[in-house]
């Protein structure tokens, strides 16, 4: 099981940016930029305005704003994305349902972590 060290709660509304080197989970409503380390998982009932940077994204709610994977995005069956998405050559995996209205950029060498063993 995946450890979770930021969750925000279907039930809560935030607005700011956020950093973080742990995982983030967020099935509330958050309005903001959002940078992690990690990974940051967008559940069914998430709602996101902002910018994501993080090495792995899951989305499977709504997200209004640019998505930044440097290792892998995945757009769960009920993904809704209204932005560009930014992922290195074959890091973008994307369920039936899943949808998103924006630009689809590769951007080589950005799989770039001290412990990727990903030749370049």
């Amino acid at each position: 099981m995946k450890m979770i060290s930021g969750y925000l709660g279907p039930d809560l509304k935030v607005e700011g940016d956020v950093e973080s080197k742990e995982s983030i989970r967020i099935d509330g409503e958050y309005k903001g930029n959002i940078n992690s380390q990690r990974e940051v998982t967008i559940g069914p009932s998430g709602d996101v305005e902002g910018e994501i940077h993080a090495p792995i994204i899951r989305v499977s709610g709504s997200v209004k704003g640019s998505l930044h994977a440097s290792r892998l995005l995945e757009l769960l069956g009920e993904a809704r994305v209204q932005g560009d998405l930014n992922t290195p050559p074959g890091g973008l995996s994307m369920e039936p349902g899943g949808a998103f209205e924006g630009k689809f950029v590769i951007t080589p060498g950005t799989v770039s972590s001290g412990n990727d063993s990903v030749g370049g």
